[in-house]
């Protein structure tokens, strides 16, 4: 379809009949991203002066002010999509230390070179790395996921983050992906500007999250415009030291929720949790299934869940087929432990 919508544009302009009613009708379509398409976005953009539109060269040290409280002195940052590394570069202006991961090779190399001679910088890392962190920033990254990669990059995200560790991720706040989309009129395919594939609120965020590992400490809906933040900040403010705070970075500190200027971006705050912690979330979801379970077997009080299953089995494939049938679910009660649900 994108091959033939080319065609059809390239005809309209060689025949001179742009009004023809057949050739001026045909719908946008939507470009839909593969890997490879992302790889080459990112990696053309880092060569024009659409970087100057950055976030990290926009907000960067807002948001560096924002979270200084959080940044850890003494411990090992790292830059989850550190794109041009202008993060990182704030970082080691400030004493910290920080690693940058960033998938796009044509980035990555720019990133090396760039921050290579960095004092503090830690060096790149990759897919392959085992190393984990105190701190995982993954800042205006998630937005860009691709639906097929995003499970197994938050599986990473969780994984570079050490148990108890925190992570921060912002993100834009309810975008309507549709109000920023660009046309290209030479393939009709419409995409976003800035390659965004996902759009998140508060709410959806933090239960994303916490499906991989991490609990929600504090969530703020901000504008990340540097006068807001900057100011206040113990190495780049201009305020007196006697200066009473405003309240917005008072409640910032405190990791109490804060709304502030356009709340065009969501900023969140999380935790890695334990291995326990996790079951023990598990184990709650347990005790709701054997609840469930109790309840068939209220309903059906001669043997319960267990053998109506089995009956369907049989009326369906045959006895011959009842102990195939039953594999999967001792295969689930083997690894929940759903005993009460899963009798041999």
């Amino acid at each position: 379809m994108h091959v033939w919508n080319t065609a059809v544009f390239l005809l309209r302009h060689l025949i001179g009949r742009g009004d023809h009613p057949s050739l001026s009708l045909v719908t946008p379509e939507r470009l839909r991203w593969t890997p490879e398409l992302v790889e080459h976005f990112w990696t053309g953009f880092s060569q024009t002066r659409l970087v100057e539109h950055s976030f990290a060269r926009q907000g960067g040290k807002g948001l560096i002010a924002a979270i200084a409280h959080l940044l850890p002195k003494d411990g090992r940052i790292l830059d989850f999509g550190a794109g041009d590394g202008e993060i990182i570069e704030l970082m080691c202006e400030r004493g910290l230390r920080a690693a940058a991961y960033e998938p796009s090779e044509g980035r990555n190399q720019i990133l090396r070179d760039k921050l290579g001679k960095c004092y503090g910088f830690l060096g790149a890392v990759d897919m392959r790395s085992r190393e984990q962190f105190d701190l995982v920033m993954m800042i205006e990254v998630i937005e860009h996921v691709l639906d097929e990669q995003l499970d197994s990059t938050l599986a990473k995200l969780a994984q570079f983050t050490r148990v108890g560790g925190t992570l921060i991720i912002s993100t834009p706040n309810n975008e309507d992906l549709d109000l920023n989309m660009a046309y290209c009129p030479v393939s009709n395919l419409l995409f976003h500007r800035w390659q965004h594939v996902r759009s998140f609120t508060r709410e959806t965020l933090g239960a994303l999250l916490a499906k991989h590992g991490f609990e929600e400490i504090v969530t703020h809906e901000l504008e990340f415009n540097n006068d807001l933040y900057v100011p206040y900040d113990e190495i780049w403010g201009s305020m007196q030291p006697d200066t009473p705070l405003p309240s917005h970075i008072l409640e910032m500190r405190a990791n109490r929720a804060v709304s502030i200027g356009s709340q065009s971006n969501l900023l969140y705050v999380g935790r890695r949790t334990s291995w326990q912690q996790r079951a023990d979330h598990r184990l709650g979801i347990t005790e709701k299934i054997g609840k469930v379970n109790d309840a068939f077997n209220f309903v059906f009080p001669e043997d319960g869940f267990r053998s109506m299953v089995k009956r369907a089995a049989k009326s369906v494939f045959g006895r011959a087929y009842e102990p195939w049938i039953r594999q999967p679910f001792l295969k689930v009660r083997r690894l929940t432990g759903w005993k009460k649900i899963f009798k041999k």
